[in-house]
């Protein structure tokens, strides 16, 4: 059976080049109007399966009862697998090209002319991607010096100058020579630094640029800002066995609510709880020209490096570009086209990442024979929670072990039969691509048992990474113009997703419609943990899967967290509904006091751990448990006191000085807490403005 890539038509024709280069650059390139190769692979097995007399609802049902493997094992059989061939036809578009980086360049050049640099710099860009490398060609040098007049006209003169000596290492045409070293000349006095003083510059002396950061420019703010996001960011006591949290933070397990985080200490609003780092990271667009993030660390840049091979990823540096062609990358890149037809969702991209990451040689000797972890977890719970948490290795649950992202729930017996089997065409469609595209199975071991095997790794992550992948989000905000721009634009600028990742830790935390912790992306491609609230010893961390009480009604979030998560919600908003309103409603609730005392020995942030104080005769205010009396008025002022500090904060962090903000903005919440019974309006926007201001703190760290 030969399966066909898709062709985007004979780009031999200048033409047809043109076009794929407007198309692309406008982000609207088009495919041809074909059935998938999943659908092909899909159709040839109905096929086969026809001619065997089986129906496929009747095969489909039975591969529920079965390991992952034997899934696997009897698709691969019916498919007859081993003869299932890739189309090697040469796929334009997709492959370096001299005559698309020319046409990506006079684009670019073209934009730089009318003074639109933003545009030009993307056009620079894909033109650096498409330029063949090592070979006889001057389009890579050209691009790289272009880049540096785009750079310099943007005030960013160190990327000039990394540009500047790119070009020179990779052939600049001599005659155009003396203009390039006249910019960087130029380049040298912008930064008020005497070029004599940087050492072998024509021999790409990145190391002397690098020291040039925080020397220049508004240095003050800046490394304050740093400083303070990598202070905010660190956890303080490392937890000796769970590798990513603080060392009051506690793994537990029970039948109801499965593998969950509490913590074993009292805990203030704005604690960063954990830091986790993902085991395996994927771009959203991986395969379909993201260049404004570095397809290895994630960082933004706007000054990115290509793969010497493929059209696809780009780099910040020489250090990413190198740690990637030696571990993932160099499977991945011969793979590029064929995924990028393939139009991979990010379930399927994210599980290649994790194939790509881990030794198989070790994997197969630890899972290759062992019974499938879906069977595993279709038990009581109590049949296998033991001492040791499932998903450490040796003892110690660390981000970095695959054990940990083997043992994350898949819920296997909640798949519709239609959708397992669709998962195991994917799943050997992947392995057909790494089989005959990369080296992949070469280095590790050419038999059909390894193949498999890997096919089944991948049908289990399929089916476990839609409940445990996170997204990657980051805020795109540019601080300029006066003070009322820059308001507007903190106030307006939402979050973008623009990665996934697949976390050990982070995967363990069950949802709260009213959560009591929230999820921050760093740049390092981390995600730290944060508290909303205060903590008590024994209560659970909980976070919010997308579904918040104030901003969707019971029945929605209920029938989606369930369709996608399979379970039904317990939580204090989703059990008394009608104490919980959506926003409109929420602003028309009034504050209703409980006693500070009592509350700080309460256990939770629900309703039904706080009792409310009660008015008695005199018209004071008394507590129910402990009968201590409060005077109304007295509870009110202070209440205002502490609304009006939270509006000098809100206005600090739309101000842009959120280091200011945070400290205010913790007490605030931390206030709310011991005096307040919830939902009230106040406590959700404190909330929001501390996720603002630390989003702010890290978008420009």
């Amino acid at each position: 059976m030969l399966i066909q890539v898709k062709n985007l038509g004979n780009l031999e024709l200048m033409e047809d080049k043109i076009k794929f280069v407007n198309e692309l650059y406008l982000g609207k390139l088009k495919y041809p109007d074909t059935i998938s190769e999943i659908g092909k692979l899909h159709k040839e097995f109905l096929h086969k399966l026809e001619k065997s007399n089986i129906s496929e609802k009747n095969f489909s049902e039975e591969l529920k009862w079965f390991t992952n493997l034997d899934r696997i094992d009897k698709v691969s059989k019916v498919l007859h697998f081993t003869e299932v061939k890739l189309n090697k036809k040469v796929i334009y578009g997709y492959q370096k090209d001299s005559d698309l980086a020319q046409e990506f360049r006079k684009k670019a050049n073209d934009l730089y002319r009318h003074c639109h640099f933003s545009e030009a710099l993307r056009g620079y860009n894909l033109c650096i991607v498409f330029a063949p490398i090592g070979i006889i060609c001057n389009e890579l040098s050209l691009a790289y010096a272009n880049r540096s007049a785009v750079f310099f006209q943007m005030k960013h003169y160190l990327s000039s100058l990394r540009d500047i000596l790119r070009a020179m290492e990779n052939s600049y045409p001599s005659q155009l020579l003396p203009k390039l070293l006249e910019r960087k000349s130029k380049c040298f006095q912008k930064l008020g630094i005497d070029e004599s003083e940087i050492c072998n510059l024509e021999q790409e002396n990145f190391s002397s640029l690098d020291l040039l950061e925080g020397s220049v420019g508004t240095v003050t703010e800046d490394l304050y800002r740093e400083f303070c996001a990598n202070e905010l960011f660190k956890l303080k006591n490392l937890h000796p066995i769970i590798k990513s949290a603080e060392n009051y933070i506690s793994i537990k397990t029970n039948f109801d609510r499965g593998r969950h985080l509490v913590t074993m200490k009292p805990v203030n609003p704005g604690t960063v709880l954990i830091v986790d780092e993902p085991y395996a990271k994927i771009l959203l667009n991986e395969f379909k020209w993201d260049l404004d993030h570095c397809h290895h660390c994630h960082k933004k840049t706007i000054s990115g490096i290509p793969c010497s091979k493929c059209v696809f990823a780009f780099f910040c540096s020489k250090n990413c570009l190198l740690r990637a062609e030696e571990t993932y990358h160099k499977y991945e890149c011969p793979c590029g086209p064929s995924l990028h037809l393939l139009k991979a969702p990010r379930t399927l991209l994210l599980a290649l990442r994790i194939l790509t990451t881990f030794h198989l040689p070790s994997i197969y000797a630890k899972f290759g024979k062992l019974e499938s972890v879906d069977n595993l977890e279709g038990k009581n719970h109590k049949d296998f929670i033991s001492t040791e948490i499932l998903g450490s290795t040796d003892g110690i649950y660390e981000s970095h072990s695959y054990d940990a992202i083997y043992h994350l729930i898949s819920h296997p017996d909640k798949c519709k039969p239609s959708e397992l089997l669709s998962y195991c065409l994917t799943s050997l469609l992947l392995v057909k691509i790494l089989d005959e595209c990369s080296s992949y199975f070469e280095e590790f071991g050419n038999t059909l048992e390894m193949k498999l095997f890997v096919a089944s790794l991948v049908l289990l992550h399929m089916q476990n990474l839609p409940c445990n992948a996170h997204s990657l989000n980051e805020l795109n905000l540019e601080i300029n113009g006066t003070k009322e721009d820059v308001s507007d634009k903190i106030r307006s600028t939402p979050n973008s997703e623009y990665g996934a990742g697949a976390f050990a830790l982070l995967s363990l935390i069950n949802h709260s419609c009213v959560p009591n912790v929230f999820r921050l992306n760093l740049h390092n491609g981390k995600t730290a943990v944060v508290t909303l609230k205060s903590l008590a010893p024994g209560e659970e961390i909980l976070d919010n899967y997308g579904h918040h009480y104030a901003l969707e009604e019971l029945p929605s979030r209920q029938m989606t967290l369930l369709e996608n998560y399979y379970f039904n919600c317990t939580c204090a908003a989703c059990q008394s509904p009608e104490l919980w309103p959506t926003l409109p409603y929420l602003k028309s609730i009034p504050e209703k006091f409980i006693c500070p005392d009592c509350s700080s020995s309460m256990n939770g942030n629900e309703n039904n751990s706080k009792i409310r104080l009660i008015t008695n005769r005199s018209g004071q205010l008394v507590c129910p448990i402990c009968a201590k009396e409060y005077a109304q008025e007295k509870l009110t002022e202070e209440l205002n006191m502490v609304i009006d500090e939270f509006f000098l904060a809100h206005e600090q962090v739309l101000q842009n000085e959120p280091m200011k903000a945070l400290p205010t903005l913790s007490s605030c919440l931390e206030y709310f807490h011991t005096h307040l019974l919830p939902p009230f309006i106040r406590i959700n926007e404190t909330e929001e403005t501390l996720k603002q201001a630390m989003n702010l703190l890290v978008s420009q760290s």
